[in-house]
């Protein structure tokens, strides 16, 4: 039976975490990845749909490790170059942030959760709820009971939709 996509994500996390306790002596020299993720051009915050992706340091090899530093090089791009980059544009605009709320298929994934607190420095919140997105759909039927006085207004309609499961600390060492 074929592996699902999660469980492609899990083995690649799971030997990236063997790889980093090689000592640095035993890993290749030269085997950095760099990835710009902007293969469908850039939504947000730059709106330039012309912009292009690309990956550098890519050799012929097709070795596991191979593939898992690609993996990471991508989850780390979107971390800086979408997050942080995205955070840096709200905070010029006066916003101040204190946390990332994650729900949806890769908050399931630790090491995608991680690299984005690390990449952001912000605490990354993740909701009780194993489908965070289908219960936040079920939201206007909650807002409609507020209407019919089930609720006592919409903070206690969203007070009970959505409940703070997890919330994932920045490593300062790794950011910096």
């Amino acid at each position: 039976m074929p592996l699902l996509w999660r469980e492609h994500l899990q083995l690649l996390n799971n030997h990236l975490s063997s790889m980093r306790r090689l000592p640095l002596r035993r890993r290749p020299a030269g085997s950095a990845v760099h990835v710009w993720p902007d293969f469908h051009g850039n939504r947000s915050p730059l709106a330039d749909p012309t912009l292009k992706g690309m990956v550098v340091g890519l050799s012929l090899s097709q070795t596991l490790d191979d593939l898992a530093r690609l993996y990471l090089a991508t989850v780390q791009a979107l971390a800086v170059t979408r997050d942080a980059h995205i955070l840096d544009a709200m905070r010029e605009a006066g916003h101040d942030l204190q946390a990332l709320f994650l729900c949806g298929g890769l908050s399931k994934n630790a090491l995608f959760v991680q690299v984005h607190a690390n990449a952001t420095g912000l605490p990354v919140v993740l909701p009780d709820q194993m489908e965070a997105v289908l219960v936040g759909a079920r939201g206007p039927g909650r807002l409609c009971l507020t209407g019919l006085r089930q609720h006592t207004g919409r903070a206690e309609a969203m007070e009970k939709m959505a409940k703070v499961g997890k919330v994932v600390q920045p490593d300062r060492e790794l950011q910096r």
